[in-house]
């Protein structure tokens, strides 16, 4: 009997592959509500050692800055192998590998290698790559090709598009997004200038800065869980903050109320909402 080929997984963007705080901190964080090291893919440089027929080390980079330490007990065929034959002759092999990290926040950086997908690409060698991190098996390809589409060279319709069918997609999408918080590639350039609550002849200087995927998620996340408020008080002053509803952790906000659907969860933030307006639009922590 044929064994069945493994589900492909999908996946969403994270940080792109520095060293730094940043990109660590991501990997510790990638952890379920039990504590269990998420799925993620990452590209890694093997460095091959001809003596002992081994990996001599690795890193996310290839000048060794964020040095890792790899196991692949998981797979059947050892990853010295299968680096050789993806990169037969070269003393330093970059592939794409998924696992787990398994590191900690003392700097011990480990990756537990399950799978080996492919070489880097030669057209990716001269370009920003980004970790990437699975998402939840019943994840929906349209959302995840629609968040592909954010941070890439689609045209801005396209991106606002996209943004379209995310919101639309509602509960389905909030698990992808909330994933994608960590996306650090641009999706658009734009004027950050605060012009709020400034005196009437103010005319300060534009103020342009890069938005990442991660930054403009958080604007589609609180698209979908703010519900619409008739208020009285609405539109009858210059509000103090254009952000209705403060969410300080959106992991542990969805853990807390993901089970409950789209209207319960507008009903329950409504009242937030009549407060913001009540408050001359003061915005409203989320608990």
């Amino acid at each position: 009997m044929e064994k069945a080929p493994p589900e492909e997984r999908l996946f969403v963007h994270g940080p792109e592959i520095v060293a730094g705080f940043e990109l660590e901190s991501w990997l510790l964080r990638r952890r379920d509500e039990q504590g269990n090291a998420l799925l993620v893919r990452l590209p890694v440089a093997v460095r091959l050692d001809d003596a002992s027929a081994g990996v001599l080390g690795a890193s996310l980079e290839t000048d060794e800055a964020t040095a890792v330490r790899l196991d692949d007990a998981a797979l059947g065929i050892s990853l010295a192998d299968r680096a050789r034959h993806a990169c037969p002759g070269d003393a330093w092999c970059r592939l794409w590998l998924e696992g787990v990290w398994t590191g900690s926040s003392q700097g011990d950086r480990r990756f537990a290698v399950s799978r080996v997908v492919r070489p880097v690409a030669a057209a990716e060698r001269d370009v920003p790559l980004f970790a990437r991190t699975a998402v939840g098996r019943g994840a929906r390809p349209d959302l995840v090709a629609g968040l592909d589409r954010l941070g890439g060279d689609a045209a801005v319709q396209e991106k606002r598009e996209a943004d379209r069918l995310l919101v639309t997609a509602g509960k389905d999408a909030v698990p992808l997004l909330i994933a994608s918080l960590g996306d650090g590639r641009p999706y658009e350039r734009r004027d950050i200038t605060n012009r709020m609550n400034l005196p009437h002849d103010a005319r300060p200087a534009p103020l342009f800065a890069t938005t990442t995927v991660g930054m403009h998620v958080v604007d589609l996340l609180y698209e979908i869980i703010t519900p619409f408020v008739d208020s009285p008080h609405a539109g009858k002053f210059k509000v103090y903050s254009e952000q209705v509803l403060s969410v300080e952790d959106w992991p542990g906000f969805w853990a807390r109320h993901g089970e409950k659907s789209l209207e319960q969860i507008h009903e329950m933030l409504a009242p937030l909402v009549q407060a913001y307006w009540k408050e001359h639009g003061t915005t409203q922590r989320v608990p």
